[in-house]
């Protein structure tokens, strides 16, 4: 398994004002689609949003350390969820 990076797409003003895309998610998962269906039952998405994943060796560095920085803020041990 690898992990990935979970992006939320579509801006709206009560999750995501002003703001196209927020990575939402680190979490281990055999594939891409497998991340999104962990993640997708825990994360609000209003209409006009969606979820993508992208695999951490492919993800770039700034969305990895904003990432990082969030979860640990929520004291998250490297992984999780941004609810």
């Amino acid at each position: 398994m690898r992990y990935y990076l979970v992006i939320r797409h579509g801006s709206n003003a009560s999750n995501q004002p002003g703001c196209g895309r927020m990575p939402v998610a680190l979490v281990e998962a055999p594939t891409a689609s497998a991340a999104i269906d962990l993640v997708e039952p825990q994360v609000t998405l209003y209409q006009g949003q969606y979820l993508s994943a992208v695999a951490e060796s492919r993800a770039t560095a700034e969305d990895l350390r904003w990432i990082r920085e969030e979860l640990a803020v929520r004291g998250l041990p490297g992984e999780g969820v941004l609810s």
